[in-house]
């Protein structure tokens, strides 16, 4: 999501995605958004947090940032 456009770039998948599929989606990403600073709101989905993927948050340019893990208090 952009201040300017809103939502501009979204992929959706009819089956689960890997790491390299995830890793082509980030490089889309900043290919459509040049050298502008990027952040990206992502869950804790295991390819999200892969070694793979982890290496092309550097390459790209790109910050992830992190939902939480669901939290449930103690009483």
């Amino acid at each position: 999501m952009t201040e300017e456009g809103g939502l501009n770039f979204c992929k959706i998948y009819e089956q689960a995605v890997d790491a390299e599929g995830f890793v082509v989606f980030l490089q889309k990403l900043r290919n459509k958004h040049g050298k502008k600073p990027l952040a990206i709101f992502l869950d804790q989905l295991p390819v999200h947090r892969s070694r793979i993927v982890k290496e092309w948050w550097t390459k790209l340019n790109i910050s992830p940032v992190w939902n939480v893990g669901k939290f449930f208090p103690t009483f």
